[in-house]
């Protein structure tokens, strides 16, 4: 008996799983590549030569086919969403470790497919396992990180418990490796290195020369065999590579650069050729250096067209005597055949970047802006898509903080900018050409927002401040006569051109909502709503709106003059970031956490829509009542072409065919009938 209720688990497990896959079948991701989260760790599978990369938001990639494609997995072992993978040794082709965030080590028996936690000491994202080193299969050396306090320990039981490694003093760890199952190193401080030659037992401390800089952080550690050994160093102006070839009791300096360094590490193809990777904030690429004598010289190699961006190389691994695979930010992968020389992505990125704002217009025109943060730098990318958001174009970018733009027309476009002062710019051809405006006030503001209601009409939201133009821009006005109200104003709608709302996050001083009945001209709050902060708001008509935060979401039917909460059907959290409705009775409101909710009823009660999104989404748009896309984080677009659910009728509710066990409805809603 009990065997058949462990079958008959398992078979409704199976079940649920592919119902559940049929939900998130409605929507197809646009983004070309795999994933879009961040990736620490690649690694290349001994024997089976599989590839395993791994990083932010709890992600495991395969690939079995040299990178070219790769399957996905999630929250491996169970672990929390938050985890991230942070190194991986495998013994073979199937037996395999990793760690990361929580202090805690998996383990897989198949390859990379599952995996399970054999050890975890925290429930804090801050406490990490940064790096493992085996010295055989049974005794383990790691570096734990919690919240910037570094400690190394040391299992002699496979990872199942672990204990502070006593005889070395180092208090900021930052690499271990071993070469064998006697011969390893670790870093420890800015001067301070570790050999040990009899597999731990003992360790020697060597302090690094006078020459180098006190300032520098050790960032990398490589074992070329038992007695050479390479650290990469860095500090705010320079990057240097030390070599040792008598087991790390002496150094020297084999390579040093200048241009702005970040964390690089080197990488050997045998035990003569190998290559150095440098991120640089000089140009914001990997810069490569070559050896054919076993470091004892590098060779600059010239950058080719197809550089590596610095925040797409994080982390490289050799795949064989000429190819070289890198792993990096928002999902990237990039492949070189000829030892870093040019790099080739597995997939182009459609977006680059967070969408902070989109506009869509007839014919299939979009546009959406961006803040990448490429290199450290504020940038800001300009997308436009002519076929309804299926392939975007970058047609400019900016490099000033704080763009804001609105879009009247694919034409007609407002924008306002922080350039060291504010600046307004007006194009009535696309962006082609501009028009700067004189804002015409006396002193800077910082501003959050811009939105018009006409070519004339139109706003500027501020910390603190409201500014009105009614002649294009041309002039503007302080609405606020110099009198602040304690509200950081971030959005606003058009009700009329006479009835306009502004929302924005009062700190708890004040209301968080005003309302203008005279063009924008003066200013009341909204008594009647009381939360201290809100994102969004949307009207469908001059009497349907609504208006949101991370709790609620608010709806009037009278334009405004009374507002009343909705039902969100969910105890899981959202902070909505957009709202759309293709239709009077059928809307998406879209955001953190939950990430996607439907109401078919007006907006009076919302619902989750199933899916395994895991980018927080900034944007929903419905082009009718079946066709829609949101857009998120890390430049991530999916499609729907049925509303964004699999509907129940789509499949017969129960089975035509005789069964001992009869589960309806198919796919599962918040019911499952079981029948015996």
């Amino acid at each position: 008996m009990k065997n058949t209720v462990f079958y008959f688990i398992l078979f409704v497990f199976a079940f649920a799983e592919a119902a559940t896959c049929q939900q998130n079948d409605s929507w197809q991701r646009i983004s070309p590549l795999p994933q879009e989260h961040n990736l620490t760790n690649v690694y290349v599978v001994p024997e089976s030569g599989r590839i395993i990369a791994t990083g932010a938001m709890s992600t495991v990639l395969i690939s079995d086919d040299d990178g070219v494609s790769w399957d996905m997995f999630r929250n491996p072992g169970g672990v929390s969403s938050s985890f991230s993978g942070y190194g991986m040794h495998f013994f073979d082709e199937n037996t395999g470790f990793m760690c990361g965030n929580f202090g805690t080590v998996l383990k897989t028996i198949d390859g990379g497919f599952s995996w399970n936690i054999i050890y975890q000491d925290s429930t804090t994202i801050g406490a990490s396992i940064v790096d493992m080193a085996f010295v055989d299969e049974i005794n383990v050396y790691a570096v734990f990180n919690e919240n910037y306090q570094w400690t190394l320990m040391q299992s002699a039981d496979a990872c199942d418990t672990w204990d502070t490694v006593q005889n070395i003093s180092g208090t900021m760890f930052h690499d271990i490796e071993f070469v064998n199952n006697q011969v390893g190193m670790a870093l420890a401080d800015s001067r301070l290195v570790y050999t040990t030659l009899d597999g731990g037992n003992t360790w020697n401390e060597t302090i690094l020369a006078d020459t180098i800089s006190l300032t520098m952080s050790q960032v990398d550690l490589t074992l070329l065999n038992d007695s050479t050994a390479f650290i990469c160093c860095f500090s705010q102006d320079n990057a240097v590579v030390l070599r040792s070839e008598d087991y790390g009791e002496t150094w020297s300096t084999v390579l040093q650069d200048y241009r702005f360094p970040g964390p690089h590490n080197t990488v050997f193809f045998n035990e003569l050729d190998g290559i150095y990777l440098l991120p640089t904030g000089y140009g914001y690429y990997v810069q490569v250096f070559a050896t054919n004598d076993a470091g004892l010289s590098w060779e600059e190699v010239p950058p080719s067209t197809y550089n590596l961006s610095w925040v797409d190389g994080t982390d490289f691994c050799v795949l064989d005597s000429q190819r070289v695979i890198a792993v990096g930010e928002r999902g990237a992968i990039h492949i070189s055949e000829d030892r870093g020389v040019t790099w080739v992505p597995i997939s182009e990125r459609m977006i680059n970047g967070d969408i902070i704002d989109s506009w869509f217009f007839e014919n299939g025109f979009c546009t959406a802006i961006t803040n990448e943060g490429d290199g450290g730098v504020s940038i800001h990318g300009i997308y436009q898509s002519s076929d309804s958001a299926q392939n975007w174009t970058r047609t400019g970018m900016s490099s000033v903080f704080d763009l804001k733009r609105d879009y009247l027309s694919p034409d007609t476009i407002f924008e306002v900018l922080n350039d060291c002062e504010m600046t307004l710019r007006r194009s009535i051809d696309g962006g082609q050409s501009w028009e700067n405006l004189p804002v015409g006030l006396p002193e800077n503001y910082d501003h959050n927002g811009i939105r018009f209601f006409d070519y004339y009409n139109g706003l500027i939201l501020c910390d603190w401040y409201i500014l009105k133009t009614s002649n294009a821009g041309e002039t503007w006005v302080d609405v606020n006569a110099g009198n602040q109200i304690i509200v950081r104003f971030l959005d606003a709608a058009y009700v009329t051109s006479q009835r306009v709302f502004v929302i924005g996050g009062d700190y708890g001083a004040g209301n968080s909502v005003w309302r203008s009945d005279d063009g924008g001209d003066t200013w009341n709050p909204v008594t009647e709503i009381t939360g201290d902060e809100y994102h969004t708001i949307y009207f469908y008509d001059q009497y349907t709106g609504y208006i949101a935060d991370s709790k609620e979401i608010l709806k009037t039917e009278d334009g405004g003059d009374t507002w009343f909460e909705t039902t969100i059907h969910s105890d899981r959290w959202i902070s909505i970031k957009d709202i759309y409705f293709p239709t009077p009775n059928v809307g998406y409101a879209v955001g953190d956490g939950l990430k996607l909710l439907k109401t078919e009823d007006g907006g009076n009660n919302w619902m989750p829509i199933l899916n395994s999104f895991t980018s927080n989404l900034t944007a929903v748009h419905f082009f009718d009542e079946n066709h829609g896309i949101v857009m998120g984080e890390n430049g991530i677009i999916l499609r729907t072409d049925n509303g964004g659910t699999t509907f129940i009728e789509e499949q017969p509710a129960i089975p035509e065919e005789p069964s001992a066990i009869t589960l309806f409805p198919n796919p599962v809603s918040d019911i499952l009938n079981i029948t015996f």
